[in-house]
């Protein structure tokens, strides 16, 4: 069998045999952290607009009192 080199920027390195589990304790959790913090800074950024992309509408501040078209 053959063997693969990963690293995850300077935090690990890991030389694993192909077909075999990648999944460690340590890259579980850095993972795990990566996402929460990816969760904690998108869940309060601005709603902005990409270049090129048209300007998107405020939200209403005020909900309809008609029925919804369903």
């Amino acid at each position: 069998l053959g063997r693969t080199h990963w690293s995850l920027g300077d935090a690990v390195e890991l030389t694993v045999q192909d077909q075999g589990d990648l999944m460690t304790p340590f890259i579980v959790r850095e993972l795990e952290t990566a996402w929460h913090q990816h969760l904690a800074t998108t869940a309060h950024a601005p709603d902005l607009p990409v270049d090129g992309d048209p300007p998107r509408p405020s939200a209403p501040t005020t909900r309809a009192t008609c029925d919804p078209p369903f």
